[in-house]
């Protein structure tokens, strides 16, 4: 693939693409903060990936600017596109424990 894309447009791509997955991770009873901590967590490990595929992991500013493309891109397509639609709401009712799961199973 890195004949086809650089860097750049992997982190993109990548960034577009996560919130959806994100959403996975995510718990809707977890703070902003913590939220937040995983998203950050998440989009610096893509970028790291992305890096090290692309053979630049060993320049850290590109490193770093990937890291800052995906969490951009993630970020921004998560307010602009996924949260509007409702998918990661979904995702993450979903994939969450559910609190009346847990009421059932103490009566």
């Amino acid at each position: 693939m890195s004949e086809f894309f650089d860097a750049t447009q992997l982190a993109i791509i990548a960034g577009v693409l996560a919130p959806p997955f994100i959403s996975i991770l995510q718990q809707p009873r977890w703070s902003a903060r913590v939220r937040s901590v995983v998203t950050i967590v998440v989009a610096v490990v893509v970028g790291v990936v992305i890096a090290a595929s692309q053979g630049a992991f060993d320049t850290p500013q590109l490193t770093l600017a990937t890291v800052a493309t995906v969490l951009v891109a993630a970020q921004a397509t998560y307010s602009g596109l996924w949260k509007k639609l409702g998918v990661t709401s979904a995702i993450e009712g979903a994939t969450s424990p559910s609190s009346s799961q847990g009421d059932r199973r103490a009566a």
